[in-house]
Formats: structure tokens, C-alpha cells, sequence
């Protein structure tokens, strides 16, 4: 029988929450838990998930980011946006050139995410791995999108971990965009620590 989450979903309801932290600190496994409890209490049709993240990878012997649909089936519930073409630009590429195609393409097929769902907001707006649409400037269209709901739970990458020589500036970038959003945010969840998986 698996456990109860540790927050409460009314606690994050109205307010807009940013979950921040390091490679394999859990904040994709903590997003999908999130929305899972919503599903059982939230119309379906109130709710958006739009995953920015690529797939999940492994860095070592420890699985990191990832698409929230690998994390939970309750992304069948929800209007659920997402991109098969996105990457990890840093991970994915050899030279600043491929780092920055790569973060052109991302950004291209998030603003088409963007543009559906300011096309008819909904209530509730989850989204996954949000500092990959931050490595590029303007961050307009994602401001517009988070104003639009009432409510909205976020994660993003905050930390040293992935760090290339060829970033071509996409890391300052990032990290910049990231700051904007916390301050722009009702509540921070800092995950500090790597959360090993859960057992089978």
C-alpha cells in the first residue's frame, strides 16, 4: 500500500509553488506525486501538465529528470502537453554550436505548448522541468502562462551539477530565468538532497 504524500494538495492550491533543486533531487517523482493527488480530487478538464522535460537519463548509476509520464499514469487524466523532440541541450551535444541548436529547437516546441494553453487556460497548471525553456531569452510567453492560472506547481534544475565547457552561456542563462521565477513565486520547495527510488 504506498505511503501518503508528505504535502498537502489543498496547501498548494491557489498559490504558485516552484520545487527547485539539484540532478537527482526528486523533483520530477515529487511533480508527479503532486499530480496525482490532484487527479483524485481536481476535474481532469481543470488541470494542464505541460512537460518540457526530454527523457530521462542515467548519470552514473542514478536515474535523473525525466518525463513525468514515466512517473505516473495520471498524466492520461489531464489535458498532458509534451514534446518527443525535446533534449538535454548540455548532455546531448559536443560543440556550443549543437548546445545552442539544440536550445533553439527546445524553446520552439515549448512555445508551441505555451501557445495552446494560452489558447484556453485551465485552472490548474503543472509543468516539468521548466529551467529548459529558460536557458533562452525572452521568457514571455512561460510569464504569461503562469499568470494565467490560479494555481501552478513548477520544477526546475537549480544547482552545479551539469556543467559542460561548451555551454555557450546557456547554463548563466538558466540560471538567471531561474532566479526570475523565484521571485515571482508564492512558495519555494528546495530539494536538497538526492531521494533515493522508490522500491519496487
Amino acid at each position: 500500500m504506498p505511503s501518503a504524500p508528505w504535502f498537502r494538495l489543498q496547501d498548494l492550491i491557489r498559490r504558485k509553488t516552484l520545487i527547485l533543486g539539484e540532478v537527482g533531487s526528486g523533483k520530477t517523482r515529487l511533480t508527479a506525486e503532486i499530480l496525482r493527488e490532484a487527479t483524485k480530487t481536481l476535474n481532469g478538464r481543470e488541470v494542464t501538465a505541460i512537460d518540457m522535460a526530454p527523457p530521462s537519463l542515467l548519470l552514473g548509476h542514478l536515474k535523473v529528470g525525466g518525463r513525468l509520464h514515466e512517473y505516473t499514469l495520471a498524466t492520461g487524466n489531464v489535458r498532458y502537453l509534451w514534446d518527443p523532440g525535446i533534449k538535454p541541450p548540455r548532455l546531448s551535444s559536443r560543440t556550443p554550436g549543437e548546445v545552442l541548436e539544440a536550445v533553439r529547437r527546445n524553446k520552439a516546441a515549448i512555445d508551441a505548448m505555451l501557445d495552446e494553453y494560452l489558447r484556453n487556460p485551465s485552472r490548474v497548471l503543472i509543468v516539468n522541468d521548466v529551467s529548459i525553456y529558460l536557458q533562452a531569452e525572452p521568457f514571455t510567453r512561460l510569464l504569461k502562462a503562469l499568470e494565467a492560472a490560479d494555481t501552478v506547481v513548477a520544477n526546475g534544475y537549480y544547482g552545479r551539477a551539469i556543467s559542460v565547457s561548451f555551454d555557450a552561456g546557456v547554463s548563466e542563462v538558466e540560471r538567471r530565468g531561474m532566479q526570475l521565477l523565484m521571485r515571482n513565486m508564492d512558495r519555494l520547495i528546495h530539494l536538497k538532497r538526492v531521494i533515493p527510488p522508490n522500491p519496487a
